[in-house]
């Protein structure tokens, strides 16, 4: 079994699909990086060392860092950090009226956050697949301070598509309160999904989600950060631009980098998020 870390932290708007956009392209962003089961240690070392140039404080966050040079500086620790080690890392973005225009006509309403963690737990899942060809994985996600009711939303939304993905039934569990017998009736709804040739199934994802404040999620704060801020670079020029597409990224220092992101050429196909929750319909 492959084991491996995912941080994680989000950029940019929050909130359920009944928003709409504050300002003209508004989007919500969360990004993701993978370290291995034995390394963590050697980067969180490495990491706190280089931050103590910036600030003295043991837990920091980009918004703590008022001055320009403080941000410049931690965006270059950041840079360097990732180019040495050459590491893997992915983000998911949305549009908040894309979100809006997917769940308009349905009565539930969905949460911005939870639909940006399953695009970036999938990338990983896939990064992780493509290195090593592995079909058991477990990942270890960590993040900053998340509230429990949210960690329990980011569980529900992906169990569902590990299900898929291992190729188990899905099961739907529901009540009904009957009003003659006056007695509450349990319901259970089992799907059966039938997979061809080029579909790859795992034999088993796992996973756990844990919260940190610490110099390993500083990294994942700088690095929302500045993903937000060329995205919104690239949403000037294009107000539709597909958000996960390497056109959207590609100003970033980190671009050469990145995992998951659609590219132009002549196998292009556009990322399911972009088809999803596209800000227009034409």
């Amino acid at each position: 079994m492959i084991k491996a870390y995912l941080i994680i932290d989000e950029s940019g708007a929050k909130g359920y699909s009944k928003n709409t956009e504050q300002t003209e392209g508004e989007f919500g962003v969360m990004v993701g990086y993978l370290v291995p089961f034995d390394a963590l240690c050697i980067l969180k070392e490495q990491s706190t060392q280089s931050f103590k140039t910036i600030s003295s404080k043991d837990k920091i966050h980009i918004t703590d860092l008022t001055e320009e040079s403080q941000m410049y500086k931690a965006r270059e620790i950041l840079y360097t950090n990732f180019k040495h080690q050459k590491a893997c890392w992915f983000y998911n973005a949305i549009y908040v009226n894309g979100l809006n225009n997917a769940y308009k006509n349905f009565d539930n309403k969905e949460l911005l956050h939870v639909e940006l963690f399953k695009g970036v737990f999938f990338k990983a899942i896939a990064c992780i697949y493509d290195t090593t060809k592995s079909k058991d994985i477990y990942i270890e996600v960590i993040s900053d301070t998340i509230d429990r009711s949210v960690i329990k939303k980011f569980k529900e939304s992906i169990d569902e598509l590990i299900n898929l993905y291992t190729n188990k039934d899905l099961i739907k569990s529901s009540t009904r309160y009957d009003k003659s017998t006056k007695k509450v009736i349990n319901y259970s709804h089992t799907t059966t999904v039938k997979y061809d040739d080029s579909m790859i199934l795992f034999n088993s994802i796992k996973y756990d989600i844990k919260c940190e404040d610490t110099a390993i999620t500083f990294l994942s704060d700088i690095l929302a950060n500045s993903v937000n801020y060329y995205l919104k670079k690239s949403i000037k020029e294009n107000m539709n631009i597909e958000l996960n597409s390497i056109d959207a990224i590609k100003k970033h220092p980190l671009s050469n980098l990145v995992y998951g992101c659609t590219k132009k050429d002549s196998n292009y196909t556009i990322d399911i998020m972009d088809i999803m929750y596209r800000r227009v319909y034409k």
